[in-house]
């Protein structure tokens, strides 16, 4: 095994439509050793067709879809899978920037890097800003991951904070040491990830922010532009803010454990 070589495992559920695009942009960053590894829970659009002209270098690993989306039982199986122990995590939707898995790949040695910004896709219809390199609408939006300190100043002080859980480069020695991500929070939006960051910062594990690395973002925000700054907002419904309000208390509960060392049940 090459301990340069990594694993960029790709999390996915009916995704083929964005991950064209993610391969197109992934695939010329590769050196010989590394693996994409598409980690699949069921589904039902045209996967397979989309990968066909990479067939020769991409995997899949299938896990059977359970009601609802099994993101951190997903990203475990992908993790245990890999033939590599330095491991990418890289969403389906996100199109990685040229040379950002070297980045990683050079950071990897020292930590988990998250990155500090992602370009957001836009629909025509809140805003049209056209990004001519990628045929599409988007616009910045800044969606950085908040140093560990901070977000356990957020969670404690009753404010939600997620992490983002795509971008992301760590050693699998750390992943088991911590337990990988808590598959009970599976249906939880956001909780696994969050949760995953806080273990490995109690584990010592350095967290270090890679400044300039920004992927695109195919799906997921309506973005607002306010001058040069640009603001997210999120799809809140009144589920969502129980469900985070949930998130919050239940990570606050696991503190205690987490700074003894305990992260396994």
């Amino acid at each position: 095994m090459d301990n340069d070589a990594l694993t960029v495992v790709i999390p996915c559920r009916n995704r083929a439509g964005f991950l064209k695009e993610v391969l197109r942009n992934l695939m010329g960053q590769l050196r010989e050793g590394d693996e994409v590894l598409i980690a699949d829970n069921g589904s039902s659009d045209s996967l397979c067709t989309t990968i066909q002209p990479y067939v020769d270098a991409v995997k899949i690993i299938r896990v059977p879809y359970e009601g609802h989306w099994m993101r951190c039982t997903v990203l475990n199986s992908g993790v245990e899978a890999a033939e590599n122990d330095l491991i990418v995590v890289l969403d389906a939707d996100t199109v990685p920037q040229p040379h950002c898995i070297d980045k990683l790949r050079d950071a990897g040695g020292r930590g988990i890097y998250v990155s500090g910004l992602l370009l957001f896709k836009v629909p025509e219809r809140v805003r049209q800003v056209t990004d001519h390199k990628y045929g599409m609408h988007a616009t910045v939006a800044l969606m950085g991951t908040s140093p560990p300190e901070k977000v356990l100043e957020n969670v404690r002080a009753g404010e939600s904070q997620e992490v983002m859980g795509s971008n992301l480069c760590f050693h699998r020695d750390d992943w088991r040491r911590v337990g990988g991500y808590t598959e009970a929070y599976d249906g939880h939006w956001g909780l696994g990830e969050t949760d995953f960051y806080l273990k490995l910062y109690y584990a010592g594990v350095t967290l270090v922010a890679l400044d300039k690395f920004n992927p695109v973002q195919l799906d997921g925000c309506v973005a607002y532009h306010n001058d040069n700054i640009t603001h997210t907002k999120l799809r809140i419904t009144k589920k969502r803010l129980k469900d985070k309000e949930i998130n919050r208390k239940l990570l606050l509960s696991l503190l205690p454990r987490y700074e003894q060392g305990i992260f396994h049940e």
